[in-house]
């Protein structure tokens, strides 16, 4: 019998990669869109940690345990950032084509780049979050390469030399701060 939790998220990218790595393990993993379930949440925290715990809060009332992720491209250039505000940040721009040319220019000196992602697990709504971290390092490419992932993937390469726009979901999970995140997330929900 499959056990239920939600991924409190309307990213279909996110969720086909929470699907393979829990469904395995038994679970129904429902997204926001699943359910019916809008999400107001605003993600003002002061880091990843509290805007994913703000997030698997508000559907903490379910009946089954929720998490929920906050991620963001961090540069070496920009001294961390865009960071928390990775989509702030493209959004302000336009979007991603006009942001990944700003990140292009302003990285021509120093390119290194890192993904980061933090989930929270809520078992319940009186329990206390869990946290797992993925982090990915990397750098910014000299263009964009490819049409998969979403965001940022164009235009960033992992330390392995993998050109995340160019690597399929499956693959990508292998490699990304997401998939390192989620990993963690699957190994304590096996136990």
């Amino acid at each position: 019998m499959n056990r239920e939790i939600l991924f409190a998220t309307h990213n279909r990218g996110k969720l086909l990669e929470a699907r393979n790595f829990l469904s395995p393990l038994g679970y129904l993993v429902y997204g926001l869109d699943d359910l019916g379930l809008e999400s107001e949440v605003v993600e003002d925290g002061k880091n990843y940690e509290e805007n994913a715990e703000k997030k698997a809060r508000a559907f903490a009332y379910l009946p089954f345990p929720v998490f929920s992720d906050d991620s963001g491209l961090e540069v070496k250039a920009l001294g961390g950032g865009p960071g928390l505000y990775s989509a702030r940040f493209a959004a302000s721009l336009g979007g991603c084509p006009a942001a990944f040319e700003k990140l292009i220019e302003l990285t021509e000196e120093d390119d290194r780049a890192r993904f980061v992602c933090t989930i929270c697990l809520l078992e319940g709504k009186k329990e206390k979050p869990l946290f797992f971290e993925g982090v990915c390092e990397g750098k910014i490419l000299r263009e964009p390469h490819g049409e998969h992932g979403f965001g940022f993937d164009p235009i960033f390469s992992s330390s392995e030399g993998k050109n995340f726009g160019l690597l399929s979901e499956e693959e990508k999970s292998h490699y990304s701060h997401r998939g390192r995140a989620l990993l963690k997330l699957a190994t304590y929900l096996a136990i």
